[in-house]
């Protein structure tokens, strides 16, 4: 006889996001098994996000030594000045920590050769060059010098280089920043008809996470899997990117059920004795929608949930000791470490009966 978890996933499982490839700026992914028409509804939204709103770094403007016009050429350098700004604007900048206004940058170099990204020093601590091959110059003499200082801002999309709000410095000349780290997605869904995550598994599927609704299994002939390809410049990794992009969703969704449950709510009114509510519990609600990359986690405890899906506070919280202890690479003292800081912010765990 079938035991009751074989029972269940017999009837609905959660769908999981597979890794099929990734190698640094290159991934594919898979998601399954997603009942009918749910597959352009997932791949379509994850696109649009993953194309507009992933937040990235990019070179704003450039001051470049003895040039006052992009329409200009410098002495013992092949390109002119407009050529080495749209070669800057490819540079990809890989962002450490999330930063406000601008950061500067330094590229110096003298002497016959290539100019690289590789040759460019960042000011700051925050950002770095993720794509140190990218073609900047050629400097065509041992007297050629290519000295450039560099902004760097953070923003989403692209902006164009009259489009900025507020004048340029003296002597810089402002670029067209392409802020996303995206670079090309495509989804493509297919029908796909599911054995059971014991036989996807024996094919060593790597898993990235999971969603939490459920998807009946009844009609297996029935069901799609969504194909997504996320091509990034290097900035981010596409499972990050990926990440982010349902994490968005996810806040979108989550407002949209609030408004609801207070449509259907009756009107309340408020009488003179009416206390307000604890200041101390809106706290504590607030801090539950706190992402878990702003709490100081371990890196293995952290990378651990990350892979399972768990991506706020509130999603941890839902989950037992038990059910952490099955997810892979997170032991006992990992463990207890998650139970130490959810103590220090007065929250617990589930209980081992279940979820919250």
């Amino acid at each position: 006889m079938l035991s009751a978890t074989a029972r269940k996933e017999k009837e609905r499982t959660n769908p999981r996001i597979v890794i099929a490839r990734e190698d640094g700026r290159e991934g594919k992914f898979f998601i399954y098994p997603l009942e009918k028409g749910v597959g352009h509804t997932i791949g379509s939204a994850l696109r649009r996000v993953l194309l507009s709103q992933i937040p990235g770094a990019a070179i704003t403007e450039a001051r470049i030594e003895g040039v006052y016009h992009p329409l200009s050429t410098l002495p013992y350098i092949k390109e002119d000045v407009t050529l080495i700004l749209l070669n800057l604007k490819e540079v990809a900048i890989r962002v450490k920590r999330p930063f406000s206004g601008a950061l500067m940058m330094k590229l110096d170099v003298q002497g016959e050769g290539e100019v690289l990204a590789a040759d460019i020093r960042p000011q700051h601590p925050e950002i770095e060059i993720a794509n140190p091959e990218q073609h900047i110059a050629t400097l065509t003499e041992p007297e050629a010098r290519l000295n450039i200082d560099l902004k760097v801002e953070m923003g989403k999309g692209f902006r164009l280089a009259n489009m900025r709000e507020s004048k340029s410095q003296v002597g810089f000349l402002p670029l067209t920043a392409i802020f996303t780290p995206i670079r090309r997605v495509a989804y493509y869904v297919h029908n796909y008809y599911f054995k059971g995550w014991d036989a996807e598994e024996e094919m060593g599927q790597t898993y990235l996470g999971q969603l939490a609704i459920e998807t009946s299994l009844q009609e297996k002939l029935e069901l799609e899997r969504v194909t997504l390809e996320i091509i990034t410049n290097g900035a981010i990794t596409p499972s990050e990117a990926l990440l982010q992009a349902a994490g968005i969703l996810s806040k979108y969704f989550q407002i949209t059920s609030l408004v609801e449950q207070k449509i259907d709510q009756p009107v309340a009114t408020v009488s003179p004795s009416s206390e307000p509510e604890d200041p101390v519990d809106l706290e504590k609600e607030a801090l539950l929608d706190l992402s878990l990359e702003d709490l100081d986690l371990p890196s293995r405890a952290f990378n651990a949930l990350r892979k399972e899906g768990i991506t706020t506070l509130r999603e941890l919280c839902k989950y037992s000791e038990k059910q952490l202890l099955e997810l892979r690479n997170l032991g006992k003292k990992s463990l207890n470490q998650l139970k130490e800081i959810l103590a220090e912010m007065g929250f617990s765990l589930a209980d081992e009966e279940g979820r919250k």
